[in-house]
């Protein structure tokens, strides 16, 4: 699954594990597996993104133990993991670990959006798999169009060899358990949790000791402790001596309990990344702005908003990039590029109980803008960011958040050539299922004073169909000149 603290793990990651025939069967984490990625060295920020968008680095094959995949994955990053078993004829493996080793001798420019993880392996699996071509679905020789993402040569994967896929297996992450553990708690664990065994000085004995708790509830207490000490090791919340102290007299507290955990297996989810809606959207529609009507086209190559559907995705995530929006209006005849929007990230998911997630948000684009001094709106680019966090509401799927802001502005439409603004941002993502509700209230204020703004949004979406979403939003932008009142509508299309 994708992971919102690497901005390489945005899209999610595929790998190939390669199991030792029989002897392994039932125990992966002793098999290997293949993957391939880019070498970066010690590179970060903005050389890091350029470098692996435009294909500055090397990238290669590597082969290593899965259960440094599940700990890094798995634990470390806390993605859940989905298997999906090839079948594969003896000629097939053959052939395919002669490749590999081949291959693994040599390297190719890596590209973050086209040529990457998920394009090589589906270059590597059309070796043996020669009927269709996976990776011949993602070619195309126009750069900006060209992108491969790792759901969908999975999806694209199952369409082309439809009998190849043998069984699909769920993984979930350390703070996934966690998270189910603490919801299946009754309220005396809950209690004896906390009180207990959260944090130093931890007291395994005091759950033992607790005589509204039976057997199988002080062992599914204890058991979860175990699993939260490690994921907050791993967070470097805890030190190494501690860690080792409490994961002792946690194990022998346990070890003294006949009795099993009272926490239910962990449910596979009923929608996987490869069931999502397609990554690719085309919008189409209309509205109106301050009184001026016109016809709307968007479209964006990838990936996910806050008002899709989140069933397959990463909850309380939105990641989209090279998206446009256009606007044509029929009575005066005019064309207008509304936004074109390079890359737009928010991560906002709510603290819990036992986490507290940091949101944070980062856009970057050119756009329709206005300030007091001009008649008209002209073009400016813009960069701009925010972190914060957000509190539960309404249900599991939905958080009210606030974000401190920061922006910046260029171009010369500007009165001076680039301006800067903070600013604070209150918002509500909800998810109710079938339908989705987003507002916002954003007060942004610029070095250049005329053009500070206040910004109230809302928007809601009804999936009607597995590609099919109907999406209505209205904004109301308060300048220091002429406000702007912009209804609209339409629909969109997942391709």
């Amino acid at each position: 699954a994708a992971y919102f603290g690497n901005p390489s793990s945005l899209f999610g990651h595929t790998l190939l594990r390669l199991d030792k025939k029989q002897k392994n069967q039932d125990m992966p984490l002793l098999s290997h597996y293949m993957t391939y990625g880019a070498v970066t060295g010690r590179d970060n920020g903005v050389a890091f993104a350029l470098k692996g968008i435009f294909g500055g680095y090397a990238g290669v094959f590597t082969v290593s133990p899965y259960y440094d995949a599940v700990n890094l994955y798995n634990n470390m990053e806390n993605r859940d993991l989905w298997e999906y078993r090839l079948t594969m004829t003896p000629r097939q493996t053959r052939l395919f670990v002669a490749h590999l080793w081949e291959a693994g001798h040599n390297y190719a420019d890596y590209f973050f959006f086209s040529e990457n993880c998920s394009y090589m392996l589906a270059q590597m699996l059309d070796v043996v798999y020669l009927e269709k071509s996976v990776a011949g679905e993602f070619y195309n020789p126009y750069f900006f169009s060209d992108y491969t993402i790792p759901a969908d040569t999975v999806r694209a994967f199952q369409k082309l060899h439809p009998d190849a896929v043998a069984s699909v297996s769920y993984r979930p992450s350390k703070q996934t358990k966690i998270k189910h553990a603490w919801k299946n708690f009754s309220p005396a664990q809950k209690d004896a949790f906390q009180k207990h065994v959260a944090k130093a000085p931890r007291r395994p004995e005091a759950v033992l000791n607790d005589s509204s708790l039976t057997d199988g509830q002080k062992a599914a207490v204890l058991e979860t402790a175990y699993e939260y000490l490690h994921y907050n090791y791993l967070a470097e919340n805890v030190d190494m001596p501690e860690m080792r102290a409490d994961s002792v007299s946690l194990l022998k507290a346990r070890n003294s309990l006949s009795a099993p955990s009272l926490t239910p297996p962990v449910p596979t989810p009923d929608t996987r990344p490869d069931q999502a809606h397609l990554s690719g959207a085309v919008q189409i529609g209309g509205g109106a702005r301050n009184g001026n009507g016109y016809a709307e086209f968007y479209i964006r190559p990838a990936l996910h908003t806050l008002a899709d559907s989140a069933d397959g995705m990463l909850a309380f995530s939105q990641l989209t990039y090279m998206t446009v929006n256009a606007r044509w209006y029929p009575a005066k005849d005019k064309f207008r590029l509304q936004n074109l929007s390079f890359l737009d990230i928010q991560s906002v998911p709510p603290v819990h109980p036992l986490f507290k997630p940091m949101n944070f948000s980062f856009t970057a684009g050119v756009d329709s803008f206005q300030t007091a001094h001009k008649e008209k709106e002209g073009y400016t680019g813009y960069l701009s960011g925010g972190v914060g966090y957000a509190l539960p509401v309404f249900n599991d799927a939905s958080g009210l958040y606030a974000h401190a802001t920061a922006h910046g502005r260029f171009g010369g439409y500007l009165n001076d050539s680039a301006i800067a603004g903070a600013g604070v941002k209150i918002g509500l993502s909800a998810d109710f299922g079938l339908w989705r509700l987003n507002a916002s209230a954003h007060r942004i204020v610029y070095t250049q004073k005329d053009a500070s703004v206040m910004t109230y949004a809302a928007q809601a979406s009804v999936s009607v169909a597995k590609r099919v979403e109907l999406v209505a939003d209205f904004t109301f932008e308060d300048r220091q000149a002429k406000d702007v009142r912009d209804i609209r509508a339409g629909v969109l299309i997942f391709f």
